[in-house]
């Protein structure tokens, strides 16, 4: 019986080095996609752009690859004026296939910052554009409700007001089609449960809904001997700090 002899660890960062890695759209990453999508059928070519920010600590480290700094502001193709700034952010571009089980990560940018609106509009589009050149094809732009991201809607044409309700536009690379803009449903619900501990209701159309009910509830649970609600906690109703960013904890209070 014959077994497949796997590269050692030493071999791999090898192969990690040898592979490009630079800030703006990943080359390669982008033709590796294009294979995989080679003779597939047509609804498997279809998925989701998702983008995100991360924070990082300020610093530089010499590269030998390219005989540079890294650590500052990096946007790839785009000219900004603060690339002699040191980075603190990162931005992640992923494509995300509807019908299939992976992810790929294509770009990354090193900002100062939140991004602005109007590099995020020009780096969404051009991934887009991207992406179709390579045999996939962006039905959806994801993002969460960060002050940045509503600002990259604004600039390409998305609006939230109830007057004028606008969530797609025109697809730059299909005829007829539209590139849809969407905010990710967990960040959405924690926004919802922070905006009524915040302001103490919520509107519903023409409903409110009052958060000190569950706040008046947990009171009353905890001087009762038999509980309605045994799964409420002090975390559901008052979380603090990085409590309000778990999505489970702001889930669970509306069915606890």
């Amino acid at each position: 019986m014959k077994v497949l002899p796997l590269p050692s660890a030493s071999r791999l960062v090898q192969l990690l080095r040898a592979l490009p890695c630079e800030y703006g759209l990943n080359k390669f990453a982008l033709e590796s996609i294009k294979v995989h999508m080679t003779g597939k059928p047509d609804h498997h070519t279809y998925g989701t752009v998702i983008i995100d920010e991360v924070k990082l600590r300020e610093t530089t480290e010499f590269n030998r690859a390219s005989c540079k700094f890294d650590g500052f502001v990096n946007y790839g193709d785009i000219a900004t004026a603060d690339t002699n700034k040191l980075a603190d952010h990162a931005l992640v571009i992923v494509f995300n296939p509807m019908f299939e089980s992976w992810v790929q990560p294509i770009a990354s940018y090193a900002t100062k910052g939140a991004a602005p609106g109007w590099v995020l509009a020009k780096i969404v589009l051009n991934a887009v554009l991207e992406l179709n050149d390579h045999g996939a094809k962006v039905v959806a732009v994801i993002s969460d409700g960060a002050g940045n991201n509503k600002s990259m809607w604004t600039h390409l044409g998305i609006s939230g007001k109830l007057t004028d309700a606008q969530c797609k536009i025109a697809h730059p690379c299909i005829d007829g089609a539209f590139l849809h803009l969407m905010c990710d449903v967990p960040h959405i619900i924690k926004c919802v449960r922070n905006h009524m501990m915040k302001h103490k209701y919520g509107q519903i159309g023409e409903h409110q809904a009052n958060y000190q009910h569950y706040e008046r509830l947990f009171e009353a649970e905890k001087k009762a001997h038999i509980k309605v609600v045994p799964k409420l906690t002090e975390y559901h109703v008052k979380p603090q700090r990085l409590q309000t960013m778990n999505v489970r904890l702001a889930t669970q209070v509306g069915y606890l």
